[in-house]
């Protein structure tokens, strides 16, 4: 399991199962767009979680973000489908 790095902030706590939802939803769209070879959806969607993960105190979220934004730059399928499974199993890895 990996840890949630947010600390004690309660409204962190709070807000992440919300957030983690919304993931989940996220990685419907990303295989959506992958199979559809939407490069800028997967783009927008990378760069999203880059900014966002960070202030949830999911720092490995900001770091896939990045990596799949850099990917859908350059319309690497295989690395965008790397990268969604690893957001995957970070996902379903993480503890609250």
């Amino acid at each position: 399991m990996t840890e949630f790095s947010g600390g004690d902030d309660p409204i962190l706590r709070e807000l992440l199962p919300g957030y983690l939802a919304r993931r989940e939803e996220e990685l419907k769209m990303l295989d959506e767009a992958l199979k559809n070879k939407d490069f800028s959806t997967l783009r927008t969607i990378g760069h999203n979680l880059f900014g966002s993960g960070g202030a949830y105190g999911l720092i490995r979220v900001s770091e896939l973000g990045r990596q799949l934004e850099v990917a859908a730059q350059q319309a690497d399928s295989e690395e965008i489908q790397s990268t969604i499974q690893q957001m995957r199993e970070f996902l379903s890895n993480l503890s609250i």
